[in-house]
């Protein structure tokens, strides 16, 4: 994979988490998607436990914050993003195979 797709797969990664807003970008053939990062939806409240949890074992573990709780969290993210990375890959290779 060349740098270029490269740095579109992370902007469509930073706009599809609202690290970025889409006006922002601009990628080929873009399209506004719905954030499912908005109050009440899935990611939001998946995000709002991950939060609720990390003060649930600072708490347990007397810290104001634990740099191994935390350093988990954002392993856990890197997978996250890792694995939407393969599955555009993926989709682009299948889309070229069509």
């Amino acid at each position: 994979m060349d740098r270029k797709t490269e740095e579109g797969k992370r902007r469509l990664w930073n706009m599809l988490n609202r690290s970025i807003q889409a006006e922002y970008i601009s990628l080929p053939l873009c399209q506004p998607a719905d954030s499912d990062y908005e109050m009440g939806k899935y990611c939001s409240c998946l995000c709002q436990e991950v939060s609720s949890l990390r003060e649930s074992l600072n708490t347990r573990l007397g810290t104001d914050g634990d740099r191994d709780v935390d350093r988990l969290i954002r392993k856990v993210w890197e997978l996250a993003e890792h694995q939407a990375f393969s599955m555009f890959d993926y989709g682009v290779l299948s889309a070229k195979r069509k």
